[in-house]
């Protein structure tokens, strides 16, 4: 049982809870400002209702925007054709949504995947898709320092902005990431990038489990197939935390 608790629900909110499936209120709201008095599970499941945001604790981490995954020369751009749109096209709410967050003061932390002999190296998984052994740059992304390994230009970032750099799909795996957003005490994270259900997916489960609140930015995520982004919306929406557009998203950081 999940227990009592009281948290105001607006109008425009009630879809916000409608996200779990796993969960029925005991009462009906009403479609005004009410309270749901008592959730009872029907089944496994994250149920959370979240009202507003705090700028100073929120964090929007933007994962593998980069040329390698975004441009149409990029190593996927050659290998997608014409699919890569799937990425290119969270360019344009992102720019919008980042240039927000800068309005108010939220940290934003680009995330850059990075290949180098020695990641290269560590890598000697047996059992691996026949596809990475064919061509490690599926694996380890782009080569440091490379043109690919760029932010894409449409949404490069200034030197206010947080960067890590990662080897492999968590953005938390062997970086620094962690520590930087407790030292700012960050505790709420946005979730934006590419591809949604790999490295996107990766470092916000790896969030969930150091006990920081998740939010996918739906329109500012994307995968190289439709399939893909689903998968990765769905794992989020019901487990770990909520999945909102980023023009609803803006409207609750206070």
């Amino acid at each position: 049982m999940c227990g009592e608790f009281r948290v105001v629900v607006l109008r425009d909110e009630l879809d916000l809870f409608a996200q779990f499936p796993y969960y029925q209120t005991s009462t009906r709201p009403e479609q005004t400002r009410t309270y749901i008095e008592r959730c009872t599970p029907t089944a496994y499941g994250a149920a959370r209702v979240l009202l507003t945001l705090d700028a100073g604790k929120t964090a929007l981490i933007v994962v593998d925007v980069q040329n390698e995954y975004v441009h149409w020369d990029g190593f996927f751009g050659k290998i997608l054709g014409k699919k890569i749109e799937n990425n290119r096209k969270i360019l344009r709410p992102l720019r919008t949504l980042i240039d927000f967050c800068k309005r108010r003061s939220i940290l934003v932390v680009w995330v850059a995947s990075e290949r180098t002999q020695e990641t290269n190296e560590r890598k000697k998984h047996r059992i691996l898709n026949p596809r990475f052994r064919i061509n490690p740059g599926w694996m380890g992304g782009p080569k440091k320092g490379s043109w690919n390994a760029e932010i894409a230009e449409e949404v490069r970032p200034d030197g206010a902005d947080a960067l890590v750099r990662k080897s492999r799909h968590s953005a938390f795996f062997n970086t620094n990431l962690d520590e930087m957003l407790r030292k700012r005490g960050i505790d709420t994270l946005l979730f934006s990038g590419v591809e949604t259900n790999v490295c996107v997916e990766a470092s916000l489960r790896d969030a969930y489990y150091r006990d920081y609140d998740v939010v996918l930015v739906e329109d500012c995520c994307a995968s190289g197939t439709p399939q893909g982004h689903r998968m990765g919306v769905t794992n989020v929406k019901n487990i770990y935390g909520l999945v909102l557009p980023s023009r609803k998203l803006m409207s609750y950081i206070d």
